[in-house]
């Protein structure tokens, strides 16, 4: 009888702790105003464009109300706010030919925020109107899956030297298919500037890759090597192709496209 009394009193005081456990070992409740800061005021942007993302530091937040992104610049849109702490948007490419800002107000619990984008801008953006150069060197030697493309892009097919840009690239990638050598093109994808010169496919060589062109008055423009960061970009679209090199050079970033056939020689 006194194990059962032990039992029952030991039973009732567990009961008793943990009633007063659930009571007071509680987390403290949320005190205190909302604290909303954005860390990145200032957020500059190539002129590429793209998507980018600014982190935010919030405390005490307050139940259902949302953080709203606005932006009166149409070229900044595409607001995310999923991810905690975090808001994404979107960047247009910047073809003005000046650096430009927007302002993007940020609504929570009903004060304004605000952070500013600055986006670059090209030095120069050329439309090519084809080709000066366009040739296919096959494998690499000593390689059984890279091949060498050469192209030569020009803004003026009929100035040869008056008022004319022109771009080479010495690019890589695989190999065309033997059973469509009669219409050579480029192997679509992405393909990064290479400083080491690996002849890696997707790259193209710094070493071979040049701007170079002539003024209104037929004068020489110094020929520039690409010596920095650059993309070029290859999309098939049925019979025609789409370009579009990004490139760093001594006066800026150059931006240039091409929209039309390609057809390589074989070398």
């Amino acid at each position: 009888m006194k194990n059962m009394i032990k039992s029952l009193a030991i039973v009732a005081s567990l009961i008793f702790g943990m009633a007063f456990c659930a009571v007071s070992c509680q987390e403290e409740p949320v005190t205190g105003p909302a604290e909303f800061s954005i860390v990145d005021t200032n957020v500059e942007v190539p002129a590429e464009g793209g998507e980018f993302s600014v982190t935010y530091s919030l405390e005490n937040p307050v139940l259902g109300e949302e953080i709203v992104p606005t932006c009166q610049d149409s070229w900044v849109s595409g607001f995310h706010t999923l991810k905690a702490y975090e808001i994404t948007f979107t960047v247009t490419e910047n073809m003005t030919g000046t650096p430009r800002e927007a302002v993007v107000n940020v609504e929570y619990n009903g004060d304004t925020y605000s952070f500013t984008i600055s986006q670059g801008a090209y030095a120069t953006s050329t439309e090519a109107e084809g080709f000066q150069t366009a040739l296919y060197y096959g494998m690499v030697p000593g390689s059984e899956t890279v091949a060498n493309y050469f192209i030569i892009l020009t803004s003026n097919l009929d100035s040869g030297t008056k008022d004319v840009e022109y771009y080479a690239i010495d690019l890589y990638g695989s190999p065309w298919p033997e059973d469509s050598m009669d219409a050579i093109g480029i192997p679509t994808g992405t393909y990064s500037l290479d400083m080491e010169n690996s002849l890696a496919a997707g790259t193209f060589a710094a070493e071979n890759s040049y701007y170079f062109g002539y003024d209104e008055n037929g004068e020489l423009i110094d020929t520039q090597y690409f010596s920095s960061t650059g993309t070029l970009e290859v999309v098939r679209d049925g019979e025609n192709y789409n370009l579009k090199l990004i490139v760093e050079l001594a006066d800026g970033l150059h931006s240039v496209t091409y929209s039309g056939p390609i057809n390589l020689d074989v070398l």
